[in-house]
């Protein structure tokens, strides 16, 4: 019997078998990039597709093991590339793509900070603001190698927004300054967690916990807008991959 998801598979399947073999529309893209990256491209790009599919679960290491005998034919353009099946929930997924997307273009945002053009300055910098947040709330849950998968990931982030030249740079461009982290880590050493400079009204009572400023605003305001919107920015590396 056909289901819908057996159709969703089938139609992947088919997707990553054109990739695989064929990359025409890419070619000179995967030219500039090594094959470690192609296969971890290639891997968050399946994994992101698959959980999309009910029921996943029930059919992914037949699905990986099909694709994977695929991926070693000689034809294939990702050579020595295991796809990964993650094997975790999804939003864990989301948060630990989120991260690692950040660290692949953290130098292009480090040049538009750069820049003379200052329009975008503060998506920019409560982009950041965010995802240094979000590296200490993944990091409650990933404490050793031995409780998640991407520790070596988190720690490869930790090492580079922990240097002082680079933490100098953000307070300096975006007007920040370190703050105490709620329910993590204040270690020097550590990845700090990030204020506006100066103290407010609203952070001298609340401090750093900016759902909870929001939540007492929506109760005492007759706003029905929301107040604050958080701005992330998901940059896709490889546009190709997520289109098709």
């Amino acid at each position: 019997m056909i289901t819908k998801e057996s159709t969703k598979l089938n139609n992947l399947c088919k997707k990553v078998c054109y990739i695989l073999l064929n990359f025409d529309g890419i070619e000179k893209l995967i030219q500039r990039l090594t094959n470690d990256k192609c296969c971890a491209y290639m891997s968050t790009w399946l994994f992101n597709h698959i959980t999309n599919i009910p029921n996943f679960n029930l059919k992914s290491d037949d699905f990986y093991s099909a694709i994977n005998n695929i991926s070693q034919n000689e034809l294939s353009k990702i050579k020595n590339c295991t796809l990964e099946n993650y094997k975790i929930n999804k939003s864990v997924f989301n948060n630990d793509q989120i991260l690692y997307e950040f660290l692949e273009i953290c130098t292009i945002i480090e040049k538009k900070l750069k820049s003379q053009d200052d329009s975008k300055k503060n998506i920019y910098c409560k982009y950041i603001k965010e995802i240094f947040s979000l590296y200490h709330r993944i990091k409650e849950k990933c404490s050793s190698n031995n409780s998640c998968d991407k520790y070596n990931e988190l720690q490869q982030f930790k090492e580079k927004f922990s240097i002082s030249d680079n933490l100098t740079f953000i307070y300096d461009k975006c007007d920040y300054e370190k703050t105490s982290c709620k329910n993590s880590s204040n270690a020097e050493d550590d990845v700090p967690c990030l204020r506006e400079k100066g103290n407010s009204f609203l952070y001298q009572i609340f401090g750093n916990d900016a759902e909870n400023i929001i939540n007492i605003l929506l109760k005492v305001t007759t706003i029905s807008a929301p107040i604050l919107v958080l701005f992330v920015i998901l940059f896709k590396v490889i546009i190709f991959f997520w289109k098709i």
